[in-house]
């Protein structure tokens, strides 16, 4: 019998240690498995893709830019839509997948599918994540949502399908990189891609490509230029795809996004080392001034050296063609001489121009424009080959001229009309086009030139060899056109996300085997653009109507108009605090805050609609903060009074555990601090026993809180991580600072007799090694603060006695700058002590200054003088002004409403809003 035991207890050690071993070894596999390049996940048949570092930021940008109205607002529209839910979702709701998308690389790209319509593909590098660690964690954010995550057996990685009353979606997690797909057959096209190195170990142009990507970039745009062209157009019939053409592979563009616009810059490259514009070198200038005001769509060749670009289509240095015999009126017999009739008047450029989008029938619809130096000798050296037909065009005898000199890229139908201008010769199909082009030219002749595509400063290089420009709009609206019912117009879908643009303009530089490319996509202004600002009355009545400020040289901009909107019914309410911006209930959605003399909360939209209202219990304090207090994923306002907090949800409902009782009673503002970002929120105020309180939102104290003893504080705690310590500070009326722990143990003993501004903060330095924080003293000095309490000065001037300090990059440059405003004076100093901008305020008495970057990177100091309530702009681009035509009551903030809206300045007057667009 006890053998028995000890067989038994032998087998079952000896199962235990094999089912160990497979396990390590299954994990020791797991872990020596490279993680793939996020470019492998592309699956071959892919259109374009874009690349950027973080999913989170990379939509917080586009929320912030007119790309958001564009793709919310198209055929594909479905796909942004979800992703962005899906973002938000997980940020929301589970911190291990908020992580993953905040500080991993990814990619999405866009393949037809089996009807040629665009789908869309999503790859996150999530690096070393084992499938059923993911699996857990996206099972609890698609259960709270309704969906269900079933496994489907593939080789070589399962696939995963996540279904709803909404539909489904697919993905799956190999070789450290999570895709996920609403098409199966596109996500195990990218799973193969991904096991056998394809596309990008296989194509040579990609793969180097993929190495010209800037890094402070917003993201990367790759695509296959021949297959964009093809389902933008729904034509095969390529005329940029001739022998040797440089656009034969892939292009890669840095995007920067803008407002109103999409910034590129990159490279395209065929593949080969020798194109058409093998022998060229930029040449310049760039201009549009020649080209016919209903032009859409057309190209440019900028030649340093035309003779050696059109020996590649004609062999020596003649051409037999057809002429006319003027005398009797015949047609005849001709050669055409390059030195004689070509090279004698042309310039270094020649264009093809379309005052129509469609692209299939471009040799009927279009016009060649070549440069012309003397208008005299282009008339002598053509005249042997034109046919007077009355008016100011003529008829071209020489049948296929452009295609034998430049190639099919000037392809034209016979027979061409020509007119020949002061600096231009056009020839076009279409005499119509032609002639209306002539009459154009001869109004111009002595006046302004006008150009349909209009440039911003530093939008295209001063040289370049091909310039490419297209309204977006147009040529979408052509392929979408109502069709047959029966009939699917896949081309639509690809060009809906154009239907929100209004220019293309590229220019693209030879010299080496990649094109360098450089241009911008501006996005399509919907609304009218007029010098005004809007007021947002806070009476009953909607009499304020719309203001027209002077004009001013600060940087105001007057062109987006918002209407002007009545506040609700009632009686004009006074503003006590500065506008705060706070989320709505939708994705990027922002909403304005404002506190009441009659202590209430007052919500309104970003075009400064009423949202609603709230009533306080007690003297609120001004402080408005936003936390997912029942942590799932749902975010609450917190709003705090003297002897409460308050929670709200989102449309400014009360919920039940609200309000919260506050401990002491506030006698200084409140500041909520989530230290490991784990949703476990901790509020610190100072109250009127003199105490420091440390509650959670349930208002429960902290029982290792020690209430470090510190009477009158002004401002909010602030908290910082640095060299793995953790610090609250603390300041006093008088300008004493504590410095503690995070349980309020003395963390760093300063000095009794030092005193720090009340209105500085306290920052982390990160421009020497004097301190470990950095302040303004009492009297406006600089301060360092060692780890020891040590304590340094620098002098930058004189700020008065406790002067509002900053600590910001403000120029854009990398270094970190220093920001003073005191004694009627604003001043930016740089690291080396050197002015970046300056501004005196005669008699002047400074608010609150309020800071901000915009998506563009220019950076804005917005500050109230308090005795004549004018506001103070300053750019980071040098501008700096006191605002004659704007007035406040309360201290300005500035906002980005999102989508094409400019940034707004808010400010406040006699109970309204007043919302002023900037640039």
């Amino acid at each position: 019998m006890k053998k028995i035991w000890i067989i038994l207890l032998s087998v079952v050690l000896l199962a235990g240690l094999i089912a160990a071993g497979l396990g390590l070894r299954s994990y020791y596999l797991f872990l020596k498995q490279p993680v793939a390049p996020i470019f492998n996940a592309v699956p071959e048949n892919a259109v374009v893709f874009v690349k950027s570092g973080s999913i989170a930021d990379f939509m917080e940008k586009t929320r912030s830019s007119g790309l958001v109205d564009i793709l919310e607002n198209t055929e594909t529209n479905k796909g942004f839509q979800n992703l962005s839910s899906w973002v938000d979702s997980a940020g929301r709701q589970d911190d291990y997948l908020r992580k993953l998308i905040a500080e991993n690389e990814f990619l999405i790209s866009f393949s037809p599918d089996s009807l040629g319509s665009p789908v869309f593909l999503l790859a996150i590098k999530v690096g070393k994540i084992r499938s059923g660690t993911l699996r857990h964690h996206l099972s609890n954010m698609a259960e709270k949502s309704g969906y269900v995550i079933t496994s489907v057996k593939h080789q070589p990685a399962a696939l995963f399908r996540i279904s709803g009353e909404s539909g489904e979606s697919w993905y799956f997690s190999y070789r450290g990189l999570l895709v996920i797909s609403s098409d199966r057959t596109l996500l195990e096209q990218s799973m193969e891609a991904i096991h056998n190195l394809a596309p990008a170990a296989k194509d040579p142009a990609l793969a180097k490509l993929t190495g010209t990507a800037g890094k402070r970039v917003d993201g990367v745009l790759f695509f296959r230029n021949d297959l964009l062209f093809s389902h933008l157009t729904g034509s095969d019939k390529n005329p940029f795809l001739i022998k040797n053409s440089p656009f034969n592979g892939w292009s890669a563009l840095d995007l920067s996004i803008r407002k109103e616009k999409l910034q590129l810059s990159g490279f395209t490259w065929n593949g080969d080392e020798a194109s058409v514009l093998s022998r060229q070198t930029p040449a310049g200038p760039v201009d549009f001034s020649n080209f016919p005001s209903s032009a859409v769509a057309g190209f440019t060749l900028l030649m340093s050296d035309p003779a050696a670009y059109t020996k590649q289509f004609i062999s020596g240095d003649t051409l037999h063609v057809t002429g006319y015999d003027t005398i009797n009126s015949i047609p005849v017999k001709e050669v055409f001489r390059l030195n004689e009739h070509l090279w004698s008047w042309m310039g270094r450029s020649i264009s093809y121009v379309s005052r129509t989008p469609d692209l299939q029938n471009i040799n009927s619809s279009g016009m060649v424009l070549i440069s012309s130096r003397n208008r005299d000798s282009a008339e002598i050296a053509l005249r042997p080959f034109l046919q007077a037909t009355g008016g100011k065009t003529e008829k071209l005898m020489a049948s296929g001229l452009p295609l034998k000199l430049w190639g099919p890229w000037f392809d034209l139908k016979d027979p061409l009309y020509c007119y020949i201008g002061q600096d231009v010769v056009a020839l076009s199909h279409s005499r119509d086009f032609l002639n209306t082009y002539a009459m154009e030219k001869e109004a111009m002749a002595g006046g302004v030139k006008k150009s349909p595509f209009v440039l911003l400063p530093n939008e295209l290089s001063d040289k370049a060899n091909i310039l490419l420009y297209l309204k977006p709009h147009l040529l979408a609206k052509s392929i979408g056109n109502p069709q047959k019912k029966d009939r699917i117009n896949p081309a639509a879908h690809w060009t809906s996300l154009l239907s929100g643009c209004d220019q293309l303009v590229m220019n693209f530089n030879a010299g080496s085997s990649l094109l360098y490319a450089q241009g911008s996509l501006h996005f399509k202004e919907d609304l009218p653009r007029t010098m005004q600002r809007a007021e947002i009355s806070a009476s009953g009545n909607n009499q304020s109507g719309l203001h027209k400020p002077d004009e001013t040289k600060s940087g105001i901009q007057k062109k987006a108009e918002i209407p002007a909107v009545s506040k609700r019914q009632g009686k004009a309410v006074d503003f006590v605090s500065a506008p705060a911006i706070v989320d709505g209930e939708k994705p990027g959605e922002k909403l304005i805050a404002v506190f009441t003399a009659k202590n209430a909360l007052e919500m309104y939209d970003a075009k400064g609609d009423f949202k609603w209202s709230f009533q306080c219990r007690g003297d609120i304090s001004g402080d408005i903060y936003q936390a997912d207090y029942q942590k799932n994923g749902q975010r609450h306002y917190l709003i705090f009074t003297e002897s409460h907090m308050h929670i709200l949800d989102r449309k400014g409902k009360e919920i039940k555990a609200s309000p919260v009782t506050l401990p002491g009673k506030a006698g200084s503002a409140v500041a909520l601090f989530d230290y490991d970002r784990k949703r476990d929120y901790r509020v610190i105020f100072g109250g009127h026993d003199n105490l420091i309180h440390n509650i959670t939102l349930k208002g429960e104290p902290l029982p290792d809180w020690q209430k470090p003893r510190l009477s009158r504080l002004a401002g909010r705690a602030e908290f910082f991580r640095t060299g793995g310590r953790d610090y609250l500070a603390f300041t006093t009326g008088e300008g004493r600072l504590l410095i503690t722990d995070r349980r309020g143990r003395e963390r760093i003993s300063i000095p009794a007799n030092f005193r720090k501004s009340n209105r500085a903060e306290l920052f982390e330095n990160k421009t020497n090694s004097k301190g470990i924080f950095l302040t303004a003293s009492e009297d406006g000095r600089l301060t360092y603060i060692t780890e020891k309490g040590i304590i340094s000065y620098s002098s930058f001037g004189d700020f008065g006695n406790h002067p509002w300090f900053h600590y910001t990059d403000f120029d854009g440059d990398g270094s970190y700058d220093f920001i003073f405003a005191g004694n009627g004076r604003i001043s930016i100093f740089s690291r080396m002590k050197n002015a970046i901008a300056t501004i005196d305020v005669k008699d002047g008495q400074l608010g609150k200054p309020f800071l901000y970057t915009a998506l563009s990177g220019e950076r804005w100091l917005a500050v109230r003088n308090k005795k004549s309530n004018r506001i103070i702009l300053l750019s980071s681009r040098g501008s700096a002004k006191e605002l004659d035509n704007l007035s406040s009551e309360t201290d300005p903030v500035i906002f980005n409403p999102g989508g094409r809206r400019k940034e707004v300045l808010v400010t406040t007057s006699k109970g309204k809003l007043i919302l002023t667009p900037i640039q």
